[in-house]
This record gives C-alpha cells, sequence and structure tokens, in this order.
C-alpha cells in the first residue's frame, strides 16, 4: 500500500474521531455528527470530479470518501436514538419467588423514561415520584456517551457478535439447561421482564422443584445463565443491592464476573447484604446447601 494511501486513511480516521469526540462530550448531537460526516463525503466527492483527471488527487480523495462512508454507515443508526429520553428512573420492584416457597427471590428493577420535552431535571423527577409514592433508587441523565454505548451493543446484536437475550429466549436457555419447561417457567415467561438476570433464579427454581435443591433461607438472586449452566454477568448491581437491602433479605447470589462492581458498591453503599458469588449453577446450588447446614 502507498504512503499516501495510509496517510489518507490515518488522516479520515482521525477526522472522523475528532467529530465523534465532539459528539461524546455533548459538545453536538447525532445528526452534527453524521451532518459532518456526510459534509465531508460531500465535498471529498466534488473535488473527486474537479480533479478526476489528477491521478494522485483522485486516488486521495476516492480512498478518504470510502473510510468516510464506511464510518458513516457504521454510525447511521444513530438515527434511531434521536427520540432517546433525557433521563431514566430506576425504581424498588419487591424481589419475587419464581416458585412459592422455594426461597429463592428474583431481583428485577423497575424503569421509569422521562422525555426531553417534559423540562425536567433530577430534582424535579425525584419530587414528582415521591409525591406518587414511588421508591426512587436512581435517577440517570441520558447523555450521548450512553446513547453511544447503547448503540454500539445493539448493532454488535445484529450483527451477532453479541447475544442480548430477550425474556422467551432467557425462558428457553433454562427450560434446556433444565431439561424441561413447566407450567410455571411459562408462566414466568409472561411476566414481560427484561434482560437475562432471572436466568439464575430461575434454573435454581427448577431445581428446587425437581426436588434435587432443597432451602430454607431466603436468598436474592440475580445473574444470567448459558445452556452449560455457566452464570453470566448482569447489570444495574448497584440498584439490586440496594433493593435486597430494602426488602430485608439477609443473603444474595451473584455471578462472579460482577465481583469487582458489587464489592465497590458495597463499600459506598455501606451494604449488609452477605453476597456469594458464583461461576455456574451447580456452584450456586452447593453455596446453597452450605448456606442452609451454616443456618
Amino acid at each position: 500500500m502507498k504512503k499516501t494511501t495510509v496517510m489518507t486513511i490515518v488522516l479520515s480516521i482521525v477526522f472522523y474521531f475528532i467529530f465523534l469526540t465532539f459528539y461524546l462530550v455533548d459538545f453536538i448531537d447525532a445528526l452534527g455528527f453524521l451532518g459532518v460526516l456526510f459534509l465531508g463525503i460531500l465535498m471529498l466527492g466534488i473535488l473527486l470530479l474537479i480533479f478526476r483527471k489528477k491521478r494522485i488527487l483522485k486516488r486521495i480523495s476516492g480512498t478518504s470518501i470510502l473510510v468516510l462512508s464506511l464510518l458513516f454507515a457504521y454510525e447511521f443508526t444513530l438515527l434511531f436514538y434521536l427520540s432517546a429520553p433525557s433521563y431514566i428512573s430506576s425504581t424498588y420492584v419487591p424481589p419475587i419467588e419464581s416458585v412459592a416457597g422455594s426461597g429463592i427471590f428474583s431481583v428485577g428493577v423497575g424503569e421509569l423514561k422521562f422525555e426531553e420535552e417534559e423540562k425536567m431535571n433530577k430534582e424535579s423527577i425525584n419530587k414528582l415520584l415521591t409525591e406518587q409514592g414511588v421508591d426512587v433508587l436512581s435517577i440517570a441523565e441520558i447523555d450521548n456517551h450512553i446513547i453511544y454505548g447503547v448503540k454500539t451493543r445493539q448493532l454488535l446484536s445484529w450483527l451477532h457478535l453479541t447475544k442480548e437475550h430477550t425474556p422467551k429466549e432467557m425462558v428457553e436457555t433454562v427450560s434446556d439447561y433444565l431439561g424441561a419447561e413447566g407450567e410455571w417457567l411459562t408462566k414466568w415467561d409472561r411476566s414481560g421482564s427484561n434482560g437475562d438476570s432471572a436466568g439464575l433464579s430461575l434454573a435454581l427454581s427448577g431445581l428446587y422443584i425437581s426436588g434435587k435443591l432443597e432451602n430454607q433461607v431466603p436468598i436474592a438472586v440475580t445473574g444470567g445463565i448459558t445452556t452449560s449452566g455457566k452464570v453470566t454477568k448482569v447489570g444495574s448491581i448497584q440498584e439490586k443491592l440496594q433493593i435486597i437491602e430494602k426488602a430485608g433479605i439477609s443473603f444474595a447470589l451473584m455471578p462472579n464476573k460482577n465481583k469487582r462492581e458489587a464489592q465497590a458498591l458495597q463499600k459506598d453503599l455501606k451494604s449488609k447484604v452477605s453476597v456469594i458469588y458464583v461461576s455456574n449453577v451447580k456452584e450456586a446450588q452447593l453455596k446453597i446447601e452450605e448456606l442452609n447446614r451454616g443456618q
């Protein structure tokens, strides 16, 4: 590859990253960011037409157009997030037993979204929800950095480079692991819960129903699972720790992959919950049995 071509590619990428940085720090919005990229492609196209008879300039313009066009295509999905909420409030939802009497509680987090046109801030949102009797755990302002992260994860999911399960897919994964799908699990699937975080609690509940697990100790559980029983990382650990504390549950099972984050949050929150970290369902089963013997 010729030196001029390499330099053209590098300069095109530098141009892209400069304006991506402006977007991520909220200096420009998504339309401004995409507009700059499109304008750059347009101007280079004009230069290509003007200097089409000059070989070097033609190659430089063509290479830069190709690079910026690919980057523009990658970022184009930002248009799907123009109506993203300006604030999201995480709220308390009581942990629930998927199987009554099992003592295994799934931990979920409520979520309320507030649009920008509502002209609200964190203080006014907190006041409004408190007056309505909503137990607010946290209020996050949705900036461009957060939106970009969501966009990137969604794009990787579309390309099958990462996997984010729907509730139905997560239930299917639990069914595959257990080797059966009971009526209780089908009913849970209709609850509309989001994400993978109930996978571990459902797998343990299935073991409880089948008589492979006995438990007399209330324990909060969060974590996704794979069909082989590996426990996967989940989000909203801060809010889940707050919920477990508010619910008065003394013990919790969490993914080992969340250990560093959870330990730091426990220190900040001064949480008294005893958290047990596990890497697979079998380990979680053994930890619950050990906990019962200790109690």
